[in-house]
């Protein structure tokens, strides 16, 4: 199945890695293109690891690998929330995503041990609610759970690019 679907076909497709130094309510963290990926895009990536998709007219299509050390047993959180949270601005207050959220589509955890995540980012700076607002950069957030339960959230931003 296509991470991103007919209503906003993908552009680009980018394979990142998500490197946890250790767990927590704020998990140390690092995100890196994944060496694997042969057309991986390092301009779609910053280099404080934020994503930059305003060069972009499409949707792009996102692969996210967990890797972190034995010790932290973290998984990506898709019982408590649905891996993500969002905010419209950038350092704006983020709120959990639902199935329907205008910009981060097709959340789908695709293996059982929590430690890929996939998504559809429809990469769009209108509001969803007003047309006349543009969003020129966004939060977004990665939910990560913890063996007992707890969870923690990192916290990077995005670059909104035209798609409509």
């Amino acid at each position: 199945m296509p991470i991103c679907l007919s209503d906003y076909p993908a552009g680009h497709s980018l394979v990142l890695d998500l490197l946890v130094k250790h767990g927590g309510h704020r998990p140390a963290y690092t995100i890196v293109l994944d060496p694997s990926d042969p057309a991986g895009a390092p301009d779609l990536l910053n280099a404080t690891g934020d994503l930059d998709f305003t060069r972009s007219t499409k949707a792009v299509g996102v692969t996210i690998y967990l890797k972190n050390k034995p010790t932290t047993h973290l998984r990506f959180d898709n019982q408590k929330h649905l891996v993500f949270s969002f905010a419209k601005d950038y350092g704006g207050t983020e709120y959990p995503i639902t199935r329907t959220h205008y910009q981060i589509r097709n959340v789908q955890v695709t293996d059982t041990a929590g430690q890929t995540v996939t998504f559809c980012y429809r990469n769009t700076r209108n509001d969803d609610r007003n047309a006349r607002i543009q969003h020129l950069r966004s939060s977004y957030g990665l939910y990560l759970i913890d063996r007992f339960g707890h969870v923690g959230r990192i916290d990077p931003g995005v670059g909104n690019g035209s798609n409509k």
